[in-house]
């Protein structure tokens, strides 16, 4: 009985040790209170239109490699993260889309019973994406530091927060001139309002103000802007409407103004719901934007976006897919030469599918797609028409222990 009993309980823990939920908080090579986890993405793939153009498209193989690690810690009070991660796409032929990206990040947490203490920062050495707007990938440097102050009610019903944050972004070569330092002021709060009045389903109300002072020392110009402000007010709303589905709805306003140049007004509002079905998670939103200035008068995006996941209960086969659809149009000086406006139609559009082989590799498989049309030319590369589509797919492999 003794034998029977000691062959249970051994199956029981290793049934235990190995089922999914553990095994997720066990991934890392484990230093003491700390977890080191490295991993490195290979991957494959082709591009169908890597010049975003209409005329003579031509596809292109591409390669990617991305290593990186996560160093972290976590105690009652404390929480110490550290990580990097490099990755190298490579063109076959087209060179041009080529880019080498280095990314670091340092994050200490300190927290009591009333208080959090943050900071934060961030490093990039990279250069932009190329997209249909611009081809050339430029390269830049970015530093972002952060000091957040965080106070909790003794209810927890209310959060404020004081958030200081400086960014230096500098540019190589002759872009020098776009390098900027920029010093930002945010004060923020989250109250729940439900816990005021019982009648209203699980609630809460975010609101955010926001200076930033933004400055060129590059710029030797006089015809040139040289330093900024800018202002950013939001209020939104995050309601649950049951235990599966909740609402977020906001509203945004930003105005910037430089010393020489024309100033900008952003308009935003925001709505978006999340509803989960067993396994599966559905988001739908829809965001307009309009900005005005003196140089384009009314730029207005109406976009719609959504994204679905699925994990099966063994968490072996995964499936994410998001998009959006963007109408855009320009009004003012920003016109075609006919005289008519300019109005664009963006799609954009991501798959993902996974399968875990092992508790630390999978193999994915990635498509991409990507539409514009638009009743401009390509003021890049002189052609007739703007309009461009890309398919990109990718078959790769992920390892992280």
């Amino acid at each position: 009985m003794k034998k029977h009993t000691t062959v249970l309980a051994a199956l029981l823990v290793i049934w235990i040790v190995t089922s999914p939920e553990v095994r997720a908080r066990e991934k890392g090579l484990r230093l003491g209170k700390f977890r080191f986890s490295p991993s490195v993405k290979l991957a494959a793939g082709i591009d169908s239109n890597p010049l975003f153009t209409e005329v003579a498209p031509a596809s292109d193989g591409l390669l990617e490699i991305r290593p990186g690690f996560v160093f972290k810690g976590v105690s009652n009070r404390l929480l110490l993260e550290t990580s990097y991660d490099y990755s190298r796409l490579q063109y076959l032929e087209t060179d041009i889309q080529n880019s080498d990206n280095h990314h670091a990040r340092f994050n200490l947490q300190l927290k009591s019973y009333r208080w959090s203490l943050e900071a934060d920062n961030k490093f990039d050495l990279t250069s932009d994406p190329a997209d249909e707007q611009i081809l050339e990938r430029l390269e830049r440097a970015k530093n972002e530091a952060s000091a957040i102050v965080s106070y909790f009610s003794p209810s927890k019903d209310m959060e404020f927060r004081l958030r200081y944050t400086n960014t230096v972004l500098d540019f190589a070569g002759d872009l020098n001139a776009l390098s900027s330092f920029q010093n930002q002021l945010m004060i923020s709060s989250t109250v729940n309002v439900s816990s005021f009045f019982r009648f209203l389903p699980k609630t809460a109300l975010n609101s955010s103000l926001q200076y930033s002072h933004l400055s060129f020392p590059d710029v030797q110009d006089p015809n040139i802007r040289t330093k900024g402000d800018s202002f950013e007010a939001t209020l939104g709303i995050v309601g649950s409407l049951t235990t599966k589905s909740s609402i977020l709805l906001s509203l945004g306003y930003n105005h910037s103004g430089f010393d020489v140049g024309p100033s900008a007004n952003n308009f935003t509002a925001t709505a978006k719901g999340r509803y989960k079905w067993r396994s599966t998670a559905f988001e739908l939103g829809y965001e307009r934007s309009v900005t005005e200035s003196q140089f384009t008068n009314f730029v207005t995006i109406n976009a719609l976006k959504y994204q679905i996941e699925w994990i099966s209960h063994t968490e072996k086969l995964k499936f994410r897919s998001d998009g959006d659809l963007n109408f855009i149009n320009y009004s003012g000086p920003v016109t075609l030469v006919s005289g008519d406006e300019r109005n664009d139609t963006v799609i954009r559009n991501n798959l993902r599918g996974a399968y875990g082989l092992l508790q630390w590799m999978e193999i994915f498989l990635e498509y991409n797609y990507a539409m514009r049309d638009s009743n401009a030319v390509d003021l890049l590369s002189g052609a007739d028409s703007a309009d461009f589509k890309q398919h990109t797919a990718l078959l790769g492999v992920l390892v992280s222990y």
